[in-house]
């Protein structure tokens, strides 16, 4: 058995009940056969040259697999067995491998309010008591050798001038009135060395120090020896070098002159004494200017002083009085407003006059200070943590619409433009709101929540009004980024899912009855749907690697018919300028005249009914017709004739009696040479109204030799023998 290449007219060789269809015509190869039918369960093989053999497949023991649940990884538990170890589980989509309770997690990940990259969890229980919990160690299993060290690294940086990634340790948080945890420091016996506390940094074995590197020689701080009670030493608030005792040198004491009376004789004689001086006038005090002399200068009138809160800011009360504010205070750094019960705060920049806009608050902070790779300063706004059930406070941004659009002196009134807050529930959220000015029941907002989950919502919250639309007015490329999830479509229920995209494509597949709908080349009202009936199983249908048109159920695919012949020649050409049908002798009667529309009347309406190749099961379109044939002429000295082909639509009624016109079918290639025993092969292209065919219509072929006179007597006696396949589509 032998392909070379495809028959120009037949794909498929049928064998008994076998079709075998050949390969690509640029294949040539030769199969042979075995001589008999094999036997059960072997399969053909070939030795590479063609021969085919039965063989028989060797089959394997395998290998027994149990307990085969989703993520669980397998371990041996024999030389032919495998099982699914519920303690060892690895979850692909989101990089998770779980030891017992202990987690690795190899994909980005919310973590102490921050995304990680990756991260490592390890299971602590009450039943540790006061135990490790859980610990990293570096064991040697070599043999005898030094204890080998642990490195933990921070990332280091790529690129010019980017920062090394940072290393943090955190302690566990503790909760109601438990004490935070502590970083403990063991020495190699596993005696505490050191502690680090919310409040400093312990030293707690006797004489140890803090060790400073300064080049060639260390400097060591520490306490002294033996210390009686506790000691706090706190540094000043300023920039410098401590000195040492030794380095402080003996301080005078002041004299401090007293106000005289009786018996303070030293200190009445200095104060006679210096009301001596000359200028000095009764009640004047000494002043030191910014020199450094004191002069003899007038008493200040008295002040009073209302109120004695520390670092409270005096305000203005009334003539030589000001007020010690309890509610507006300063310490270093710090300005505090307000006191310590529920009460609000207001900064209001003043009402500026008439045709003065409205103030601009800025709020700047300080640039860094120099140098290199230093950060910029931070502004942070806390609205302060509740307590219990309560989350932290609201930021709530207010304004207004225009008061008139056409102008004017009238002001709108303030309503809230924006709030961010967070939410409590089932899991904790935040929340950004921006909240409609016509209604602040209607309103669009942000959450974000456990996982970093995202959610966008526009809700109608007022009377009357429909469901509100969003609208997204990108100017530029508009980008969703699922990062290897998926995006998913909803309805008014979160369950309630319209079409999801996923790595896989577009899905409906909780969307009963859904499609896709395309406009056309017009924007009308007239669309094309892509639906699906109800599948009974998982389809899959595959768009072929080319260019054209998909073909429906029922219409828009093209079919080959091949036309019938009734005896062992196709035509029998008897007489020229006469024509002649494919499936009946001569239809004289059309005379010597060119192929055109021609009625039959009614004494011959019977004709319709016998000259048709095809007869039409359902409306179609006729495409094109491929003859292949030869002629042979009875009149000796004959030996070629030019040949005409027409094609006519005819139009078939049961019962019919009446006359029938059928009509001509333009095509293209219709007259040619036909020689005596030569192959030919021709190619009707049918075009024109009459190339449609509504169901029960009937196509016939005619052929006639034109001789170019008018004669129909003249003897051919032509037989052309060959074969026809016409082309049709459904429409």
């Amino acid at each position: 058995m032998k392909w070379i290449g495809k028959h120009n007219i037949f794909d498929d060789l049928m064998i008994g009940g076998v079709l075998l269809t050949p390969p690509d015509p640029t294949y040539e190869y030769e199969l042979t056969l075995p001589n008999n039918d094999g036997s059960s369960g072997q399969v053909l093989t070939t030795d590479g040259n063609g021969l085919l053999t039965w063989t028989t497949v060797a089959t394997g023991s395998g290998v027994t697999m149990t307990n085969g649940v989703n993520d669980r990884v397998m371990t041996a538990t024999g030389a032919a067995s495998i099982t699914g170890d519920s303690a060892l589980t690895f979850d692909n989509t989101g990089e998770l491998l779980t030891i017992g309770d202990a987690k690795i997690r190899g994909k980005q990940y919310a973590y102490n309010s921050s995304l990680v990259s990756s991260y490592i969890e390890l299971p602590s229980v009450n039943a540790f008591g006061s135990g490790l919990g859980a610990v990293f160690k570096v064991a040697d299993t070599t043999g005898t050798c030094s204890g080998a060290g642990l490195w933990i690294e921070g990332g280091d940086a790529n690129g010019t001038n980017q920062a090394g990634g940072n290393m943090h340790f955190k302690l566990g948080t503790a909760t109601g009135s438990g004490a935070n945890g502590v970083f403990e420091f063991l020495g190699g016996s596993g005696s505490l060395i050191a502690k680090i506390y919310d409040t400093g940094l312990r030293l707690p074995v006797a004489d140890q120090a803090i060790v400073f590197e300064g080049g060639s020689y260390d400097t060591t701080l520490k306490a002294q020896t033996s210390v009686g009670a506790d000691r706090t030493i706190t540094l000043p608030n300023a920039t410098g070098t401590v000195a040492l005792t030794s380095d402080i040198p003996a301080l005078s004491v002041p004299v401090t002159i007293g106000q005289g009376g009786t018996g303070q004789t030293t200190q009445q004689a200095a104060i006679d004494a210096l009301t001596a001086v000359s200028g000095a006038s009764t009640s004047d005090v000494l002043r030191k200017d910014g020199s450094g002399n004191a002069t003899w200068a007038a008493l200040p009138s008295n002040v009073t002083l209302n109120g004695t809160t520390a670092g409270g800011i005096a305000t203005y009360a009334s003539a030589n009085t000001l007020d010690i504010e309890s509610t507006l205070t300063y310490s270093p750094n710090t300005l505090t407003i307000g006191d310590t019960t529920n009460s609000s705060i207001e900064i209001i920049t003043p009402l500026n006059g008439p045709a003065v806009r409205g103030s601009v608050w800025n709020f700047t902070n300080g640039n860094a200070g120099g140098g290199t790779n230093n950060r910029p300063g931070q502004i942070v706004f806390n609205s302060g943590m509740g307590t219990g059930d309560t989350t932290a406070g609201i930021y709530t941004f207010m304004g207004g619409p225009m008061n008139n659009p056409s102008g004017g002196t009238g002001y709108s009134s303030p309503t809230t433009l924006a709030s961010i807050y967070g939410d409590n529930g089932a899991a904790n959220s935040t929340i950004l709101k921006l909240q409609d000015l016509n209604s602040t029941r209607d309103f669009f907002d942000i959450t974000v929540t456990t996982d970093a989950k995202t959610t966008f919502r526009n809700i109608k919250g007022s009377a009357g009004g429909g469901s509100p639309d969003m609208l997204i007015d990108c100017h530029g490329k508009l980008e969703l980024n699922a990062d290897g999830g998926s995006i998913n479509f909803f309805t008014t229920s979160s369950t309630a899912q319209l079409a999801r995209i996923d790595t896989d494509g577009l899905s409906f597949r909780d969307n009963i009855n859904a499609g896709i709908k395309f406009e056309g080349a017009t924007d009308n009202g007239f669309q094309t749907t892509l639906s699906v009936i109800d599948p009974t199983a998982t389809r899959s249908i595959d768009l072929p690697d080319d260019d054209g048109t998909v073909a429906l159920q029922d219409k828009g695919y093209t079919q080959n018919v091949v036309l019938p012949i009734p005896s062992s020649y196709q035509f029998y050409l008897y007489y020229y300028n006469s024509w002649f049908t494919a499936m009946t002798t001569t239809l004289r009667f059309l005379g010597s005249s060119a192929h055109a529309d021609f009625t039959f009347t009614g004494a011959n309406a019977e004709y319709v009914a016998r000259m048709s190749s095809f007869v039409a099961t359902r409306a179609c379109k006729l495409k094109k017709l491929i003859w292949s044939g030869y002629a042979s002429y009875g009149v000796t000295s004959i030996t070629s004739a030019n040949m005409e082909y027409g094609f006519f639509k005819v139009p078939i009624t049961d019962g019919g009696t009446s006359a029938v016109t059928v009509n001509s079918i333009t095509a293209t290639n219709n007259n040619f040479t036909c020689g005596e025993f030569i192959q030919h092969q021709k190619t009707f292209v049918f075009s024109g109204s009459n190339a449609t065919l509504a169901e029960g219509d009937g196509f016939s072929w005619c052929m006639r030799a034109n001789d170019g006179t008018s004669s129909t007597t003249t003897q051919l006696r032509g037989f052309i023998y060959g074969q026809g396949t016409l082309e049709i589509e459904y429409i």
